[in-house]
């Protein structure tokens, strides 16, 4: 089984375990009232990852708003979250999943693995600043 598909299934994200967030957000200049209902939303948040062939697709259900994001590894693709539009390229480094994101005309990396059998999910501003989050499957 390869890093991808032992991270299929559906994760619920675990807010009280949500670490250095707002120094991620002021790092990539999110506006106040964004970072407040990131906070608020992501109490609900859940996302289901799937796979057909070597199509991948993220589902998202953020706070009863569900978004969709398909894509192929090493493939740049478009997603929308929390109402902005994200350039994304994904793909993997043992047992990693890496993404390279451009988000309001800032750079982030995100780090996806599993530790302890729950999701990590880093997400590394250009500047260095780091946020973590941990999601548990539903």
């Amino acid at each position: 089984m390869d890093t991808m598909d032992k991270m299929l299934g559906k994760w619920k994200v675990v807010p009280e375990c949500t670490e250095n967030f707002d120094a991620f957000a002021a790092a990539m200049k999110f506006p106040t009232e964004l970072i407040a209902s990131i906070k608020e939303k992501e109490k609900n948040m859940t996302e289901e990852l799937k796979r057909n062939g070597d199509v991948f697709s993220i589902t998202s259900d953020i706070d009863g708003e569900v978004q969709n994001m398909t894509f192929q590894l090493g493939q740049q693709f478009t997603s929308k979250e929390f109402g902005l539009e994200i350039q994304n390229t994904v793909r993997v480094e043992g047992d990693v999943m890496v993404g390279e994101h451009v988000v309001c005309g800032h750079v982030t990396t995100s780090r996806r693995y599993l530790k302890d059998g729950q999701l990590v999910v880093e997400n590394t501003a250009g500047n260095g600043v780091t946020t973590k989050s941990i999601l548990k499957r539903c």
